[in-house]
């Protein structure tokens, strides 16, 4: 996937990254599905993911619901990230290890 601006029809997506040791490559695939707008719906749980790969959701305006769940969260992510998530209802974070609230 090299640009997302033309799925932009796509409201639910579901990753699974495989654990090759290229953590960067899962980074720049979420700064890809970034482009998604009408996304409405976001699973993305047990991707090693840390708080730093999240900077990127800020710019989805239109997600309802993402599932971080099975990561590598210690913290959540700054406020303004949330700020741009204005239609957020559910947000899942079980079995991560944040500690810092």
């Amino acid at each position: 996937m090299s640009d997302c601006d033309s799925l932009d029809q796509i409201e639910v997506l579901s990753f699974k990254f495989i654990e090759d040791g290229y953590h960067d490559r899962q980074t720049n695939i979420l700064r890809v599905v970034a482009k998604c707008t009408s996304l409405h719906i976001l699973y993305l749980q047990g991707n090693l993911l840390n708080v730093r790969d999240l900077t990127n959701l800020q710019t989805f305006e239109a997600l309802k619901k993402i599932d971080l769940s099975s990561n590598q969260l210690e913290s959540l992510p700054p406020g303004h990230i949330f700020a741009g998530l204005r239609s957020l209802q559910f947000l899942y974070l079980h079995n991560n290890n944040v500690n810092k609230w």
